[in-house]
């Protein structure tokens, strides 16, 4: 009978241990390049208000992903409340993992306005 107590505390602490290592973080991880910690936010709504002021300048936004590529984690969709912009995140090599939809993320890059008017953010770096 002691032994048995003993071979199930010993696999509590086990099941302990495991969930503290593997288990969830409570953090973001960085993607690409990751973002500064002092990093400015800039809303969505501001920058599909004004895009033309926002063209070629490096933004950070953060918001709910709301959409992701279903094969290969190369773009994805963040909402601020404040509107929706679409990130992309193949030029510069890395992707994200996927199944995060409705995940908070930070997302900084570069933007860049499409002939119709619509801003997007050339992706360097994510937390998630």
């Amino acid at each position: 009978m002691k032994s048995a107590a003993i071979v199930v505390v010993v696999l509590a602490v086990l099941a302990a241990a495991i969930y503290l290592v593997a288990g969830p973080s409570g953090g973001q991880a960085d993607l690409g390049q990751g973002v500064p910690a002092e990093a400015t936010i800039t809303t969505i709504g501001e920058l599909t208000a004004n895009p033309e002021a926002y063209n070629g300048k490096e933004v950070v936004v953060k918001g709910k992903l709301t959409e992701e590529c279903p094969s290969s984690g190369c773009w994805g969709v963040v909402n601020d409340g404040t509107g929706s912009i679409r990130f992309d995140t193949a030029a510069s090599g890395w992707a994200m993992p996927l199944g995060k939809t409705g995940s908070e993320i930070t997302v900084r890059g570069s933007v860049s306005v499409s002939e119709t008017g619509t801003p997007q953010i050339a992706a360097i770096g994510a937390k998630l």
